[in-house]
Protein backbone atom coordinates (compact mmCIF):
# COMPACT_ATOMS: atom_id res chain seq x y z
CA UNK A 1 0.00 0.00 0.00
CA UNK A 2 1.45 3.58 -0.87
CA UNK A 3 2.97 5.35 2.16
CA UNK A 4 0.28 8.52 2.06
CA UNK A 5 -2.36 5.59 2.63
CA UNK A 6 -0.26 4.59 5.47
CA UNK A 7 0.29 7.77 6.88
CA UNK A 8 -3.88 7.93 6.57
CA UNK A 9 -5.00 4.51 7.92
CA UNK A 10 -7.12 5.54 10.39
CA UNK A 11 -9.28 7.92 8.11
CA UNK A 12 -9.50 5.63 4.98
CA UNK A 13 -12.94 6.20 3.75
CA UNK A 14 -15.16 3.09 3.08
CA UNK A 15 -15.50 2.38 -0.66
CA UNK A 16 -19.05 0.85 -2.09
CA UNK A 17 -17.86 -1.22 -5.24
CA UNK A 18 -21.29 -1.07 -7.42
CA UNK A 19 -21.52 -3.85 -10.53
CA UNK A 20 -24.34 -4.41 -12.40
CA UNK A 21 -24.49 -8.04 -14.46
CA UNK A 22 -26.56 -9.56 -17.08
CA UNK A 23 -25.60 -12.87 -18.29
CA UNK A 24 -22.22 -12.98 -17.76
CA UNK A 25 -21.69 -15.40 -15.59
CA UNK A 26 -17.81 -16.92 -17.22
CA UNK A 27 -16.94 -13.60 -16.68
CA UNK A 28 -18.63 -12.47 -12.97
CA UNK A 29 -16.46 -15.04 -11.25
CA UNK A 30 -13.38 -13.37 -12.31
CA UNK A 31 -14.29 -9.97 -11.43
CA UNK A 32 -15.49 -10.80 -8.09
CA UNK A 33 -11.85 -13.09 -7.42
CA UNK A 34 -10.23 -9.95 -8.50
CA UNK A 35 -12.09 -7.61 -5.93
CA UNK A 36 -11.06 -10.44 -3.32
CA UNK A 37 -7.31 -9.97 -4.09
CA UNK A 38 -7.26 -6.29 -3.49
CA UNK A 39 -4.87 -4.71 -1.13
CA UNK A 40 -6.94 -2.06 0.43
CA UNK A 41 -8.16 -3.14 3.47
CA UNK A 42 -11.51 -4.98 3.02
CA UNK A 43 -13.25 -4.62 5.93
CA UNK A 44 -13.71 -0.92 4.01
CA UNK A 45 -14.88 -2.44 0.85
CA UNK A 46 -18.35 -3.97 0.34
CA UNK A 47 -20.10 -4.50 -3.02
CA UNK A 48 -23.20 -4.02 -4.21
CA UNK A 49 -23.74 -6.97 -7.12
CA UNK A 50 -27.38 -6.49 -9.27
CA UNK A 51 -28.33 -9.09 -11.35
CA UNK A 52 -30.31 -7.56 -13.85
CA UNK A 53 -32.16 -10.03 -15.68
CA UNK A 54 -29.86 -12.78 -15.44
CA UNK A 55 -30.81 -16.26 -17.17
CA UNK A 56 -27.60 -17.62 -17.49
CA UNK A 57 -27.24 -19.23 -14.48
CA UNK A 58 -24.75 -16.23 -12.62
CA UNK A 59 -27.15 -16.59 -9.20
CA UNK A 60 -26.15 -19.95 -8.53
CA UNK A 61 -22.10 -18.41 -9.37
CA UNK A 62 -22.60 -15.82 -6.71
CA UNK A 63 -24.09 -17.83 -4.17
CA UNK A 64 -20.84 -20.75 -4.51
CA UNK A 65 -18.81 -18.23 -4.31
CA UNK A 66 -20.49 -16.28 -1.56
CA UNK A 67 -18.75 -17.86 1.58
CA UNK A 68 -15.22 -17.45 0.06
CA UNK A 69 -15.14 -13.50 -0.70
CA UNK A 70 -13.45 -11.44 2.01
CA UNK A 71 -15.76 -8.91 2.00
CA UNK A 72 -19.32 -7.99 2.13
CA UNK A 73 -21.40 -8.46 -1.17
CA UNK A 74 -24.91 -7.98 -1.22
CA UNK A 75 -27.18 -9.30 -4.34
CA UNK A 76 -30.20 -7.72 -5.77
CA UNK A 77 -31.66 -9.75 -8.41
CA UNK A 78 -34.67 -7.55 -10.83
CA UNK A 79 -36.25 -7.96 -14.03
CA UNK A 80 -33.97 -6.73 -17.19
CA UNK A 81 -34.20 -2.66 -16.92
CA UNK A 82 -30.55 -1.32 -18.57
CA UNK A 83 -27.38 -1.01 -17.06
CA UNK A 84 -28.24 2.92 -15.83
CA UNK A 85 -31.34 1.56 -14.02
CA UNK A 86 -29.34 -1.61 -12.23
CA UNK A 87 -26.08 1.00 -11.01
CA UNK A 88 -29.08 3.54 -9.22
CA UNK A 89 -30.23 0.50 -7.70
CA UNK A 90 -26.51 -0.15 -6.40
CA UNK A 91 -25.41 3.12 -5.55
CA UNK A 92 -29.57 3.55 -3.47
CA UNK A 93 -27.96 0.84 -1.11
CA UNK A 94 -24.39 1.65 -1.13
CA UNK A 95 -23.29 3.14 1.92
CA UNK A 96 -19.39 4.04 1.56
CA UNK A 97 -17.89 6.93 1.48
CA UNK A 98 -16.66 6.26 -2.18
CA UNK A 99 -18.92 4.98 -4.87
CA UNK A 100 -16.67 2.45 -7.09
CA UNK A 101 -18.04 1.40 -10.56
CA UNK A 102 -16.74 -1.65 -12.03
CA UNK A 103 -18.01 -3.16 -14.75
CA UNK A 104 -18.57 -7.13 -14.64
CA UNK A 105 -16.53 -7.90 -17.19
CA UNK A 106 -13.53 -5.94 -16.25
CA UNK A 107 -10.48 -7.68 -13.91
CA UNK A 108 -9.12 -5.34 -11.55
CA UNK A 109 -6.09 -5.16 -10.85
CA UNK A 110 -4.75 -5.60 -7.04
CA UNK A 111 -3.76 -2.04 -6.52
CA UNK A 112 -6.90 -0.48 -8.02
CA UNK A 113 -8.95 0.25 -5.15
CA UNK A 114 -5.96 1.91 -3.76
CA UNK A 115 -5.15 4.05 -6.84
CA UNK A 116 -8.55 5.32 -6.63
CA UNK A 117 -8.57 6.48 -2.68
CA UNK A 118 -5.34 7.84 -3.12
CA UNK A 119 -6.90 10.85 -5.57
CA UNK A 120 -10.13 11.08 -3.18
CA UNK A 121 -7.59 11.63 0.09
CA UNK A 122 -5.90 13.84 -2.05
CA UNK A 123 -8.93 16.05 -3.36
CA UNK A 124 -12.06 15.93 -2.04
CA UNK A 125 -13.73 16.60 -5.32
CA UNK A 126 -11.59 14.05 -7.29
CA UNK A 127 -13.58 12.19 -9.89
CA UNK A 128 -11.32 9.34 -10.46
CA UNK A 129 -11.14 7.64 -14.38
CA UNK A 130 -9.14 4.43 -14.18
CA UNK A 131 -8.64 2.34 -17.57
CA UNK A 132 -9.90 -0.48 -19.08
CA UNK A 133 -7.27 -2.38 -20.02
CA UNK A 134 -7.00 -5.23 -23.07
CA UNK A 135 -6.08 -8.09 -21.24
CA UNK A 136 -3.38 -10.42 -22.71
CA UNK A 137 -4.25 -13.71 -24.62
CA UNK A 138 -8.14 -12.79 -24.83
CA UNK A 139 -9.20 -13.44 -28.30
CA UNK A 140 -12.17 -10.68 -29.04
CA UNK A 141 -13.47 -9.88 -32.53
CA UNK A 142 -11.94 -6.74 -34.15
CA UNK A 143 -14.38 -4.59 -33.81
CA UNK A 144 -13.63 -4.51 -30.39
CA UNK A 145 -10.03 -4.31 -30.73
CA UNK A 146 -11.05 -1.16 -32.55
CA UNK A 147 -12.73 0.24 -29.45
CA UNK A 148 -9.90 -1.14 -27.47
CA UNK A 149 -7.07 1.01 -29.97
CA UNK A 150 -9.55 4.19 -29.22
CA UNK A 151 -9.39 3.96 -25.37
CA UNK A 152 -5.61 3.61 -25.50
CA UNK A 153 -5.35 6.69 -27.79
CA UNK A 154 -7.59 8.39 -25.51
CA UNK A 155 -5.23 7.46 -22.31
CA UNK A 156 -2.41 8.14 -24.62
CA UNK A 157 -3.02 11.55 -25.33
CA UNK A 158 -3.94 12.70 -21.88
CA UNK A 159 -0.86 11.28 -20.34
CA UNK A 160 0.88 13.24 -23.06
CA UNK A 161 -1.35 16.53 -22.37
CA UNK A 162 -2.98 16.60 -25.36
CA UNK A 163 -6.21 17.42 -23.26
CA UNK A 164 -7.00 17.15 -19.35
CA UNK A 165 -9.61 14.47 -18.15
CA UNK A 166 -13.54 15.44 -18.65
CA UNK A 167 -16.59 14.27 -17.90
CA UNK A 168 -16.69 13.21 -21.64
CA UNK A 169 -14.15 10.37 -19.96
CA UNK A 170 -16.31 8.96 -17.35
CA UNK A 171 -16.63 5.49 -18.30
CA UNK A 172 -18.32 3.63 -15.24
CA UNK A 173 -16.14 0.24 -16.51
CA UNK A 174 -13.74 1.44 -13.73
CA UNK A 175 -14.48 5.13 -12.43
CA UNK A 176 -15.01 6.53 -8.84
CA UNK A 177 -16.31 9.20 -7.53
CA UNK A 178 -17.82 10.56 -3.55
CA UNK A 179 -21.27 9.88 -2.38
CA UNK A 180 -21.62 13.05 -1.58
CA UNK A 181 -21.40 14.21 -5.24
CA UNK A 182 -23.21 11.70 -6.71
CA UNK A 183 -26.64 11.41 -4.26
CA UNK A 184 -26.46 15.54 -4.56
CA UNK A 185 -26.17 15.48 -8.84
CA UNK A 186 -29.38 12.58 -8.88
CA UNK A 187 -29.28 9.46 -10.79
CA UNK A 188 -28.39 8.08 -13.89
CA UNK A 189 -31.11 8.89 -16.72
CA UNK A 190 -32.60 5.35 -16.87
CA UNK A 191 -34.22 6.32 -20.51
CA UNK A 192 -30.96 6.04 -22.07
CA UNK A 193 -29.27 2.99 -22.96
CA UNK A 194 -25.46 4.43 -23.95
CA UNK A 195 -23.75 7.04 -22.37
CA UNK A 196 -26.05 7.69 -20.00
CA UNK A 197 -22.54 7.60 -17.20
CA UNK A 198 -21.54 10.57 -19.41
CA UNK A 199 -24.26 12.34 -19.35
CA UNK A 200 -24.40 12.17 -15.39
CA UNK A 201 -20.94 13.22 -15.27
CA UNK A 202 -21.68 16.47 -17.44
CA UNK A 203 -24.65 17.14 -14.94
CA UNK A 204 -22.52 16.53 -11.84
CA UNK A 205 -19.91 19.27 -13.59
CA UNK A 206 -21.89 21.15 -14.39
CA UNK A 207 -23.45 21.51 -10.72
CA UNK A 208 -20.13 21.10 -8.60
CA UNK A 209 -16.95 21.84 -10.60
CA UNK A 210 -15.30 18.29 -9.68
CA UNK A 211 -11.58 17.77 -10.78
CA UNK A 212 -11.71 14.49 -13.15
CA UNK A 213 -8.26 12.48 -12.84
CA UNK A 214 -7.06 10.07 -15.02
CA UNK A 215 -4.86 7.25 -13.53
CA UNK A 216 -2.80 4.64 -15.34
CA UNK A 217 -2.31 2.91 -12.32
CA UNK A 218 -6.00 1.86 -11.54
CA UNK A 219 -6.01 -0.63 -13.93
CA UNK A 220 -8.98 -2.92 -14.98
CA UNK A 221 -8.41 -5.55 -17.34
CA UNK A 222 -11.65 -5.65 -19.59
CA UNK A 223 -12.83 -8.76 -20.92
CA UNK A 224 -14.87 -7.68 -23.65
CA UNK A 225 -16.90 -9.06 -26.25
CA UNK A 226 -19.80 -8.26 -27.62
CA UNK A 227 -21.82 -8.75 -31.21
CA UNK A 228 -21.39 -6.45 -34.58
CA UNK A 229 -24.85 -5.62 -34.15
CA UNK A 230 -24.29 -4.47 -30.95
CA UNK A 231 -21.64 -2.43 -31.85
CA UNK A 232 -22.90 -0.88 -34.67
CA UNK A 233 -25.95 -0.02 -32.54
CA UNK A 234 -23.62 1.23 -30.12
CA UNK A 235 -21.99 4.13 -32.41
CA UNK A 236 -26.11 4.99 -33.99
CA UNK A 237 -27.14 6.04 -30.42
CA UNK A 238 -24.22 7.84 -29.74
CA UNK A 239 -25.19 10.01 -32.02
CA UNK A 240 -28.51 10.57 -31.13
CA UNK A 241 -27.57 10.79 -26.95
CA UNK A 242 -25.69 13.41 -28.09
CA UNK A 243 -28.17 15.90 -29.64
CA UNK A 244 -30.98 14.71 -26.50
CA UNK A 245 -27.67 15.58 -24.34
CA UNK A 246 -27.34 19.07 -26.37
CA UNK A 247 -31.43 19.72 -26.76
CA UNK A 248 -32.89 18.70 -23.36
CA UNK A 249 -30.00 18.46 -20.87
CA UNK A 250 -29.38 21.91 -21.27
CA UNK A 251 -25.69 20.92 -22.42
CA UNK A 252 -26.12 23.33 -25.73
CA UNK A 253 -22.03 23.54 -26.54
CA UNK A 254 -21.88 19.86 -27.76
CA UNK A 255 -23.60 20.44 -31.20
CA UNK A 256 -21.02 23.43 -32.27
CA UNK A 257 -18.40 20.95 -30.60
CA UNK A 258 -19.40 18.34 -32.82
CA UNK A 259 -19.71 20.66 -36.28
CA UNK A 260 -15.98 21.76 -35.35
CA UNK A 261 -15.23 18.23 -35.16
CA UNK A 262 -16.49 17.22 -38.49
CA UNK A 263 -14.83 19.57 -40.09
CA UNK A 264 -11.70 18.37 -39.09
CA UNK A 265 -12.25 14.84 -39.68
CA UNK A 266 -10.54 13.34 -43.35
CA UNK A 267 -11.84 13.67 -46.83
CA UNK A 268 -13.09 10.20 -46.99
CA UNK A 269 -15.00 10.11 -43.60
CA UNK A 270 -16.71 13.04 -44.57
CA UNK A 271 -17.90 11.82 -48.03
CA UNK A 272 -19.12 8.93 -46.31
CA UNK A 273 -21.03 10.57 -43.73
CA UNK A 274 -22.74 12.93 -45.97
CA UNK A 275 -23.50 10.92 -49.07
CA UNK A 276 -24.76 7.89 -46.99
CA UNK A 277 -26.86 10.05 -44.72
CA UNK A 278 -30.73 8.65 -45.00
CA UNK A 279 -29.58 5.63 -47.70
CA UNK A 280 -30.27 2.53 -45.53
CA UNK A 281 -29.64 0.21 -48.03
CA UNK A 282 -26.17 1.35 -48.83
CA UNK A 283 -25.05 1.72 -45.41
CA UNK A 284 -25.96 -2.11 -44.66
CA UNK A 285 -23.90 -2.89 -48.15
CA UNK A 286 -21.18 -1.15 -46.73
CA UNK A 287 -21.47 -2.34 -43.34
CA UNK A 288 -21.58 -5.79 -44.56
CA UNK A 289 -18.33 -5.17 -46.87
CA UNK A 290 -16.91 -3.97 -43.97
CA UNK A 291 -17.36 -6.54 -41.58
CA UNK A 292 -16.04 -9.13 -43.93
CA UNK A 293 -12.69 -7.03 -44.66
CA UNK A 294 -11.99 -5.96 -41.40
CA UNK A 295 -11.91 -9.63 -40.38
CA UNK A 296 -9.95 -10.68 -43.79
CA UNK A 297 -7.32 -7.84 -43.06
CA UNK A 298 -7.02 -8.67 -39.47
CA UNK A 299 -6.51 -12.09 -39.91
CA UNK A 300 -3.80 -11.51 -42.65
CA UNK A 301 -1.67 -9.04 -39.84
CA UNK A 302 -3.59 -5.93 -41.96
CA UNK A 303 -5.37 -4.69 -38.90
CA UNK A 304 -4.43 -1.25 -40.07
CA UNK A 305 -6.81 -1.09 -42.73
CA UNK A 306 -9.39 -3.05 -40.31
CA UNK A 307 -9.63 -0.42 -37.95
CA UNK A 308 -9.81 2.38 -40.50
CA UNK A 309 -12.62 0.65 -42.35
CA UNK A 310 -14.22 0.40 -38.58
CA UNK A 311 -13.56 4.01 -37.73
CA UNK A 312 -15.64 4.58 -41.37
CA UNK A 313 -18.49 2.95 -40.58
CA UNK A 314 -18.80 4.23 -36.93
CA UNK A 315 -18.71 7.62 -38.21
CA UNK A 316 -21.45 7.16 -40.98
CA UNK A 317 -23.72 5.09 -37.98
CA UNK A 318 -22.84 7.66 -35.67
CA UNK A 319 -24.15 10.97 -38.09
CA UNK A 320 -27.35 9.02 -39.18
CA UNK A 321 -28.11 8.90 -35.41
CA UNK A 322 -27.25 12.58 -34.72
CA UNK A 323 -29.48 13.30 -38.01
CA UNK A 324 -32.50 11.11 -36.87
CA UNK A 325 -32.40 12.47 -33.96
CA UNK A 326 -32.43 16.45 -34.62
CA UNK A 327 -35.05 16.04 -36.56
CA UNK A 328 -37.15 14.18 -34.03
CA UNK A 329 -36.34 17.25 -32.38
CA UNK A 330 -37.55 19.45 -35.30
CA UNK A 331 -40.31 17.82 -35.81
CA UNK A 332 -41.46 18.02 -32.04
CA UNK A 333 -40.69 21.93 -32.01
CA UNK A 334 -42.98 22.16 -35.31
CA UNK A 335 -46.06 20.12 -33.42
CA UNK A 336 -45.92 22.59 -30.68
CA UNK A 337 -45.86 26.07 -32.39
CA UNK A 338 -48.69 24.69 -34.65
CA UNK A 339 -51.79 26.24 -32.87
CA UNK A 340 -54.56 23.58 -31.96
CA UNK A 341 -57.65 23.83 -33.98
CA UNK A 342 -61.06 25.38 -31.69
CA UNK A 343 -63.23 22.38 -30.91
CA UNK A 344 -67.11 23.10 -31.87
Amino acid sequence: MPEQLHDKQSVLPSVTIIMPSHNRADRLEKALQAISAQVYPLELVDLVLVLDGCSDGSSEVVEKLKPTLPFKITVISQPQGGPARARNVGVRMASGNILLFIDDDVVASPQLITEHITFHLRDEKAVVLGTMSPPPAHQRPIWVRWEEQILLKQYADMLAGKYKPTARQFYTGNSSVARQWFLSTGEFDETFLRAEDIEFAYRMQSKFNLNFYFDPQAIGYHYANRSFASWKRAHYLYGRYDVIMDRDKGHNWIIPNIRNEFKRRDHITRFLAINLLNRRRSQNLLSKFIWVNAQLTSRIGLSAIAYKSLSGLANVLYWQGLHDELNVGKVAEKKASTPMEAHS
